[in-house]
């Protein structure tokens, strides 16, 4: 006999928890601020993410790591890459203060999860080397255009 259907879309509930992660930071979420973000009940949330609170915070931290990979394939196909560059840049200035108040999730996932949990800290470690050199690439070869 199969268990009851999943009703909640994953995507979704990603992005909510998302959001309780990026306001409260990893270790000061709750079980129960999950849940209550996302509307799930603790079966069907365990059911969706048998690793639990830390399973559905990787898949925040992979969500971001897909982000950037999008961005990255917008970096490679446009004309003016340095253009995209300094949007995205200019947004981030442009801004509210909540928003510049919560920082970026990789970065505050590296200083949350020095002494707690290593594997975690590694990846998010990745992805800001895997920017650092999408960044540092797309500069490299519009400065060799211009040469």
């Amino acid at each position: 006999m199969r268990g009851r259907p999943n009703i909640h879309d994953n995507a979704e509930l990603i992005n909510k928890a998302q959001d309780i992660f990026w306001k409260k930071g990893y270790t000061a979420t709750s079980l129960n601020d999950l849940l209550t973000v996302t509307g799930a009940g603790s079966g069907s949330f365990y059911n969706t993410f048998k690793g639990g609170k830390k399973q559905v915070f990787k898949e925040v931290i992979n969500q971001r790591r897909l982000a950037f990979a999008e961005f990255k394939n917008n970096l490679e196909k446009n004309n003016t890459p340095i253009e995209l560059i300094k949007d995205f840049f200019r947004a981030i200035a442009d801004e509210n203060e909540p928003a510049h108040l919560k920082g970026c999730i990789i970065a505050n996932t590296v200083v949350e999860m020095t002494y707690i949990d290593e594997n975690l800290e590694k990846e998010a470690v990745q992805i800001l080397k895997e920017v650092e050199e999408m960044y540092t690439k797309a500069i490299r070869e519009a400065q060799e255009k211009e040469n």
